[in-house]
């Protein structure tokens, strides 16, 4: 569909029945945010809300999908593209979201052969990167973290609104963008801060080791090691997410501005 050409049908249809922005948004129980969206040619309407859309500019579907008055003569064969056109964006936004999600599954499993490949080229054992211990600590006390500050909903709904089409009409997405995008900016500061203060509280452990317990050293060292490891890749797997966030909440506060 062209999305400018149905945006500016909006805004003339909208313009002809007196409507303002805001009123029409109140018919439809929608933002006005999105009205200007939609008018401003960066999205199209739900299916679930063409109808209350016509029904309140005085159009049918079909010229809605147009951007454009019909004739008898031209409804039929405008028709049959609409609904071949609608068809072929459906499949396109599916075969998108599943791009987005494999490259991000792509990435994480490329990092992890290069680490498996250094390892194995260095003759290092890979079994002395496995802390179950320490990654369970990290895990627990970044969802202790997100709880405390009321994100861990956010946190986990993050994943699906980062990769996923949102929706538009919802009054609140903005506000659950944002949401999501501080949850996973938490979640990333804390891991990191939780590595560091693991990193100077197994210090203070190497410290004492060195006259008291040599033996101690190299246990200490491992976790020290290997704190700094989990909390950066833990990191490096939300930067993804975090970026898909952000831009998504720029788009919609530059249609907000317009």
């Amino acid at each position: 569909m062209d999305q400018v050409k149905t945006g500016k049908f909006i805004y003339d249809m909208r313009k002809e029945q007196n409507l303002t922005q805001k009123q029409l948004a109140e018919m439809l129980e929608i933002s006005d945010r999105t009205i200007s969206k939609w008018e401003c040619g960066k999205g199209m309407p739900e299916v679930g809300l063409m109808m209350p859309l016509c029904e309140a500019l005085n159009i049918n579907v079909n010229e809605l999908l147009s951007g454009e008055r019909l004739s008898d003569e031209h409804y039929s064969n405008k028709a049959e593209e609409n609904i071949i056109q609608l068809i072929k964006e459906n499949k396109q936004s599916g075969k998108k979201t599943l791009q987005y999600v494999l490259g991000y599954i792509a990435a994480i499993f490329v990092i992890l052969g290069l680490v498996v490949v250094s390892l194995a080229q260095a003759s290092v054992n890979i079994i002395y990167f496995l802390d179950y211990v320490t990654a369970i600590v990290l895990f627990v006390v970044v969802t202790l973290f997100l709880a405390v500050a009321g994100l861990l909903r956010d946190f986990f709904r993050a994943f699906p609104l980062a990769f996923k089409g949102v929706d538009d009409n919802d009054n609140a997405v903005l506000d659950k963008l944002k949401r999501a995008y501080n949850a996973v900016c938490l979640a990333m500061k804390t891991s990191i801060y939780i590595s560091l203060f693991s990193v100077m509280y197994c210090s203070v452990g190497l410290l004492h080791g060195l006259f008291a317990s040599p033996e101690l050293i190299g246990p200490n060292m491992a976790v020290v090691v290997l704190s700094l490891l989990y909390g950066v890749f833990f990191s490096m797997v939300l930067l993804p997410v975090r970026a898909r966030l952000k831009v998504k909440i720029d788009e919609l506060e530059n249609v907000s501005d317009l």
